[in-house]
């Protein structure tokens, strides 16, 4: 997992009174509440650890008269079940990892009086976030072609924050998309011998099997039913959740996707004799900020800023959409984000 090589690192932003004096003029300013107070995330925790073993603890071996420094890693759950079965770990070139320390959270114990959002209101449902943030790769886009995109130089940069936000939001799963495959059309079109190179696959170049992620080249099952894939799997539709169920009806499943930037949930249902059977399209939207969108004209577009919440349990499931205002605010659960 790329991550930084000190301690000053945080998920947590503040900022001190004199930086707040400094940054405004060295004009008086009142700590009013506009200012965000520290807070520590569950990554600042996970990081210090690993930090304090890496820097403090320094763990080293000796071999061949000479001192090596041991590696500290991070355990997906798959991977450290696979070290606890054999008693070793390999790399992808099948060579065993050794010396090696690996650390694993064993669990989080839950606040009832910290928490925020209670999306598990009964013992037989649960909640399933399926998140498809990835890395945009914007300097490797056509519209960047021969501007100064190009050639901005911001692309281990923009691995290492899209790293920390997927930490940061736990996620799972993620999916092809035309994002995604923008570093492999760069080789393609530029540097095709390059591509038989295992550190350039899109799922090895974002570190992928350190955070803990898996990554699917195609539509992936989610739950029974219900997959998710990108938008560009099939034919574009001006009209919110449309796009999605052009899939789910060739597919005859339900489909999850993006790529429209629309938000919209459509379903289509077909029996006969009292026997019925539904599938849903389902687009979740954008988490973009328009202002940035410099390929659009006057940066306008019909699109529609939001997420998808889906709860499954054993009396079936419920599909939310949750829209996002322009300045970030939502409310889900009867309580209002900004």
């Amino acid at each position: 997992m790329r991550k930084p090589y000190k301690p000053l690192k945080t998920e947590s932003q503040f900022t001190s009174n004199e930086e707040i004096k400094r940054l405004a003029g060295h004009s008086d300013f009142k700590r009013d509440g506009s200012v965000k107070d520290i807070s520590v995330e569950l990554y600042d925790i996970d990081y210090a650890i690993k930090w304090h073993i890496e820097n403090v603890i320094n763990p080293t071996v000796v071999e061949d008269n000479s001192i090596l420094n041991v590696p500290v890693l991070f355990a997906a759950g798959e991977k450290w079940a696979a070290v606890q079965k054999h008693g070793y770990l390999r790399d992808n070139q099948g060579k065993l990892l050794t010396p090696l320390i690996m650390i694993k959270r064993n669990s989080v114990t839950k606040r009832d009086d910290m928490q925020d959002i209670k999306v598990l209101e009964s013992e037989d449902a649960r909640i399933t976030f399926e998140r498809k943030y990835t890395m945009d790769m914007g300097s490797q886009s056509r519209w960047a072609k021969g501007t100064k995109l190009e050639f901005a130089e911001t692309l281990d940069e923009e691995r290492s924050l899209a790293q920390e936000i997927l930490y940061d939001l736990g996620t799972t799963d993620i999916i092809r998309s035309n994002h995604t495959d923008r570093l492999y059309t760069t080789l393609l079109k530029g540097a095709p011998s390059l591509l038989g190179l295992p550190e350039l696959a899109y799922d090895k170049f974002m570190d992928f099997a350190n955070l803990g992620i898996r990554y699917h080249r195609k539509a992936y099952e989610f739950e029974r039913g219900f997959y998710l894939a990108h938008g560009d799997e099939g034919n574009m539709s001006k009209h919110a959740g449309i796009t999605a169920l052009n899939l789910a009806k060739k597919w005859a499943s339900s489909v999850v996707c993006g790529h429209s930037h629309r938000q919209g949930a459509v379903r289509h249902t077909t029996g006969l004799n009292g026997r019925y059977s539904t599938i849903w399209g389902i687009e979740a939207g954008h988490m973009m900020d328009m202002k940035q969108a410099g390929y659009l004209k006057y940066n306008s577009a019909d699109w529609n800023m939001g997420f998808v919440v889906m709860q499954f349990g054993k009396k079936g499931y419920q599909v939310e959409l949750i829209p996002v205002n322009q300045d970030g605010s939502f409310t889900y659960n009867r309580r209002t984000y900004s």
